[in-house]
């Protein structure tokens, strides 16, 4: 999750349809160009903060209050550095070659080290609640909400649901927000992403103020992705 993004954003312009046809005019002073061309949009890179998104609320709460319910304020910042692709795949492997712990010894390029949900808290900063919550206490009935609900919910939509994914496009403003923030990944080529309603349910979850567990959020979503590469392989060698 990250919640200061690089956003390409645009300024409004002032240029007009007579302007766009004018500016195929070979005819066109210098002057008459420079005019066009200052009225057009510019796009540009910014850093966007929760606070952009102050007048998005949720029961009467914003994102920044959100988060900073779930103590997890310090974590959404904008952090340079690198990856690099090569070690991320050793660490999958690493991952899928052990067995499913709360606690793992991993090696990766001749470095031994545990994985867990603390080093993640440790790594990040950020302390797990004191006591225990979701994801280590599973829902109660009451807590949990259907797919349906949560289409309607998140989409404003009451059409029935269909499949097993919301797509980014189908949110309402404060939820398309959320789960930008939320999601690991988006499609650099159609620069969208699509959201399962497990993940729907704890975007929720974040909304109605329901304590996360967040270091042990994240170290089960990695260690179910690798798992699910496991099974993958494991199917496949069968054939």
């Amino acid at each position: 999750m990250s919640g200061v993004k690089r956003a390409r954003t645009t300024r409004t312009g002032t240029g007009s349809s007579s302007q766009e046809q004018e500016v195929a005019d070979p005819m066109m002073t210098l002057e008459r160009r420079m005019e066009y061309l200052r009225g057009r949009p510019v796009a540009k890179e910014r850093p966007v903060t929760l606070s952009d998104f102050d007048q998005l609320l949720y029961e009467e709460h914003s994102l920044y209050q959100l988060f900073e319910y779930q103590g997890f304020l310090h974590q959404l910042s904008w952090t340079e550095g690198f990856c690099v692709d090569a070690v991320v795949q050793d660490f999958f492997c690493a991952l899928v070659s052990v067995d499913r712990a709360p606690e793992v010894q991993l090696e990766v390029r001749g470095v031994q080290f545990l994985f867990s949900a603390d080093v993640i808290a440790d790594f990040l900063n950020c302390p797990r609640p004191e006591s225990p919550c979701f994801p280590a206490v599973p829902l109660t009935d009451e807590q949990r909400t259907s797919e349906q609900d949560l289409w309607t919910l998140m989409t404003g939509k009451t059409s029935a649901v269909v499949g097993s994914i919301i797509k980014q496009s189908e949110f309402s403003e404060f939820w398309r927000i959320l789960h930008l923030i939320w999601t690991p990944n988006v499609d650099g080529r159609t620069h969208s992403t699509e959201c399962p309603f497990t993940r729907a349910q704890c975007m929720l979850l974040l909304g109605q103020q329901t304590r996360i567990d967040f270091p042990l959020y994240m170290f089960e979503l990695i260690m179910d992705e690798a798992w699910e590469l496991r099974n993958i392989a494991s199917h496949t060698a069968c054939f």
